[in-house]
């Protein structure tokens, strides 16, 4: 008979087995877990971005060669050289505001610190590279401040910050959307923590960020976190009233989102009061240029980019390794791609997180998304009838900023009821939560072996239904991009199953709370797939190296303008603005809407037809003097000379030119600007002979002796707001300045102050008595200034509530506690 085995006597004491916590439970313990969490997300976008850390390369951003170095190039060399920022740019269109018409980020704090930091190439990269990252970590602070834990919080922010709508905005350079989506969230973090506390400090750092965003500068997406952050105040303002039935804190609430708004007003006053003028009055887009439905729903998304919202990839990419984008828009340089998991985690968190300010993120995401289908749904006509300013706006896809954030922070929300409710709440509950993972799995596995077994059908199905329009280089597009669908079908169901296998095992207390974290990850290989079509770097040398041609405009220019007809042969139509050479037109979109009236818009029509020849009536009138085409496309004016041919490229000399300041005796009067245009084009007018004129003017010209029009007219001294011409005149004329009219321009003869006039209803003219006289023509603007002094005294004010209410509390509490 065996024996047993004695049982060792016990201690007395019961043992009690405690789960060691993981790396991660600790971090999240951790006071400093902000400062992982921060380091952890820059690891990741320098990843991401690593062929532009790691070279000396350029980033890819079309509409950044096409103007945006050009500006800011500009901008810093004047900065460097006098400390201020310059008034007036004298390179493109005949000369326009600076400040007023927007030339980018100007006043915006930290790409000016980039930019003063880095070599500007490298800086334009840097800027757009640093707020990727601080997306992420504002999203996860805006996160914490909804109540979610460090674990939701910072998978929320890892979706926003790469989510392919931010990240693809590097390639067609739009900086200032990428600048307004990183800052967005910290608005809605100070906004609810206000809301919560009533504190004032926390509504006077809403209404800097607010300052911060309109100084991006983008009005049109300042304006959309405008209508966010009005419509959650409300939400929040009615929510809290219902529940309290507090009159008096929802008029203190008011009261402070009044403030926050206007403090943010006020610090942006600097930019956003000239560039409102300049937009309402004279700008294209002011009602005399630009506008109308068909305007303000350009680029909205259409029925392909919608479906790509769930399907990855389904419209296609135009992008430098592939051009396969099949939708209804001309050209899709980026994408509205919010990422897959977002999406499935937040349906997550509107069934199961118990928190009514869901509903709010679910609406707003939806609002975005109608919003941004514009002219796709009859539903944009409530938009641009009843709410100002969209009549002047376009690309409604641009809101989709507001969809991204709303979806990651129901993602969120998903996460925070996965990870601390799904293991405690009732069975039925989490076998819905799990079925539903399991559904869309299914569904894409399902979408996924169609496609691989049947693309080229379904295609073609598709578009006979919804775009029997297709051009043949779209449906070609289109078939190109099937397996490219495929892949992403098959990714998205993996990437489904893998979620539904992490709940369903974290459910079973088979894994633990890394699993979870370890979906932000999971993300990364749907998201990153899409933004790398769109991450491109470059040699700048290769761009913006000096063409032979430039030395010899250079030599050749005089105080005269020079025509660019040769397209997009050098990569942007500021090209020749670039070296210092004053061009006729260029790339800004923002233009004085009354030069862009001369020169035919955008289409350029009163400055050359169709075939490519010159019409010299308002290019001389303009001071063109050298005309710049393609050697491939003669010249078809034989009065001009050929005074450049090598290297494909050809300059023409107009020795018809007029000097960029001359005189006339005599004037006419038309209030109709379009007469005055249609005079102007007729071959047979001579500007010289008398100057068309908007208004009957107090000065009165005279005729020279012997009716010659002998007499010195020269620019002496030009800079940018600054112009000094040396007049010896036989009789009082007008001395017309082929420089736009606009009204900040004064005019002083030897010092006395005269009036400015807009001649040929572009230009500036001002009357000069006879004799030898010095007329300056000075850029001062009085909305400039005041606007200037209002933004510092809201620097000031928001110093000192900052020192009142946050250094000089806790400098008190240290000293009690010391």
């Amino acid at each position: 008979m065996a024996k047993k085995k004695k049982k060792k006597a016990d201690s007395g004491t019961q043992r009690v087995q405690v789960s060691r916590p993981s790396i991660l439970d600790t971090l999240f313990e951790s006071k400093y877990y902000v400062v992982y969490y921060a380091l952890f997300i820059a690891v990741l976008t320098v990843i991401l971005f690593r062929s532009f850390v790691f070279s000396n390369q350029m980033l890819f951003g079309s509409d950044t060669l096409q103007a945006g170095v050009f500006f800011r190039e500009f901008f810093v060399d004047y900065f460097k050289a006098h400390g201020s920022v310059p008034v007036w740019n004298p390179y493109i269109f005949g000369g326009m505001p600076f400040i007023d018409a927007f030339h980018g980020d100007i006043f915006y704090p930290i790409s000016f610190i980039f930019k003063m930091i880095f070599p500007l190439f490298r800086a334009l990269g840097w800027g757009l590279i640093f707020h990727v990252f601080l997306a992420g970590l504002n999203m996860y602070l805006c996160a914490r401040a909804f109540g979610l834990s460090k674990l939701s919080a910072s998978i929320a922010g890892i979706f926003f910050m790469f989510a392919p709508y931010l990240v693809s905005l590097v390639a067609p350079g739009h900086d200032g959307k990428m600048f307004v989506t990183a800052l967005f969230p910290l608005t809605m973090m100070f906004l609810e923590r206000g809301m919560n506390t009533k504190r004032y400090i926390e509504f006077i750092g809403l209404g800097t960020v607010i300052g911060l965003i309109i100084l991006t500068p983008h009005p049109q997406m300042a304006y959309f976190s405008l209508w966010a952050i009005g419509s959650y105040f409300l939400f929040r303002l009615i929510t809290r009233y219902l529940k309290d039935r507090s009159l008096s804190d929802s008029a203190i609430l008011s009261g402070l989102f009044v403030l926050a708004i206007v403090v943010g007003l006020c610090l942006s006053a600097i930019q956003f009061y000239p560039g409102y003028q300049y937009v309402k009055k004279y700008s294209p887009r002011s009602g005399e240029g630009r506008g109308g439905y068909e305007w303000a729903t350009s680029w909205s998304m259409n029925s392909e980019e919608l479906k790509g919202m769930i399907i990855p990839h389904f419209q296609g990419v135009n992008s430098a390794d592939e051009n396969t984008y099949w939708g209804k828009n001309p050209f899709k340089d980026n994408s509205e791609y919010a990422g897959v998991l977002p999406l499935l985690l937040g349906i997550l968190g509107v069934m199961f997180h118990k928190d009514r300010r869901k509903w709010y993120f679910l609406g707003l995401g939806i609002l975005a998304l109608v919003y941004a289908l514009g002219g796709t749904t009859p539903l944009f006509y409530l938009f641009y009838y009843l709410i100002p300013n969209v009549k002047s706006m376009r690309a409604p896809s641009m809101i989709m900023f507001l969809f991204s954030f709303s979806f990651s922070m129901l993602a969120g929300m998903g996460i925070q009821y996965v990870s601390e409710h799904i293991r405690t709440d009732s069975r039925p509950k989490r076998e819905l939560a799990k079925k539903v993972l399991l559904i869309a799995t299914i569904v894409f596995a399902v979408l996924a072996l169609l496609w691989t077994v049947a693309g080229e059908s379904l295609m073609g199905f598709y578009q006979s239904i919804f775009y029997p329009e297709i051009t043949q280089n779209k449906y070609n597009a289109s078939i190109q991009n099937i397996s490219s669908i495929q892949i992403s079908l098959w990714l998205v169901a993996i990437l489904f199953a893998a979620v539904y296998f992490i709940v369903r095992m974290y459910e079973e207390r088979k894994i633990g709370i890394v699993a979870i974290a370890a979906i932000a990850l999971l993300s990364l290989i749907d998201t990153w797939r899409m933004d790398s079509k769109f991450i491109e770097v470059f040699n700048p040398a290769d761009r913006f190296s000096a063409h032979p041609v430039v030395q010899h405009l250079q030599e050749n220019i005089g105080n005269h303008r020079v025509f660019d007809v040769t397209g997009r042969m050098f990569g942007s139509l500021d090209y020749f603005a670039y070296f210092g050479l004053q061009q006729v037109t260029g790339y800004h979109g923002n233009q004085l809407a009354s030069y862009d009236r001369l020169i035919g818009g955008l289409q350029f029509s009163n400055l050359i037809d169709r075939q490519g020849k010159p019409k010299l009536p308002v290019l001389n009138l303009l001071g063109v003097r050298n005309l710049v085409y393609n050697n491939r496309y003669p010249m078809q004016d034989t009065t001009l000379q050929k005074t450049f041919d090598q290297y494909g490229v050809a300059v023409y000399r107009n020795p018809h030119a007029l000097p960029r300041a001359f005189v006339a005796h005599e004037y006419r009067v038309f209030a109709d600007p379009d007469s005055i245009v249609s005079l102007v084009k007729n071959e047979r007018f001579n500007p010289r002979r008398y100057m068309l004129l908007e208004e009957t003017p107090d000065f009165e010209p005279g005729d020279p002796e012997g009716g010659r029009y002998s007499q010195q007219c020269d620019i002496i001294e030009y800079e940018p707001g600054y112009v000094k011409i040396a007049l010896l005149l036989k009789a009082p004329a007008f001395v017309c300045l082929s420089d736009s009219w606009y009204p900040p321009w004064k005019a002083y003869v030897d010092g006395e102050e005269t009036e400015v006039y807009r001649a040929y209803s572009a230009l500036m003219t001002a009357g000069v008595p006879e004799g030898e006289h010095i007329l300056e023509f000075v850029y001062k603007s009085s909305v400039d200034r005041m606007s200037k002094i209002v933004t510092y005294i809201t620097i000031l004010f928001i110093a000192v509530s900052i020192v009142l209410n946050v250094v000089v509390p806790r400098f008190k509490k240290e000293r009690a506690i010391g």
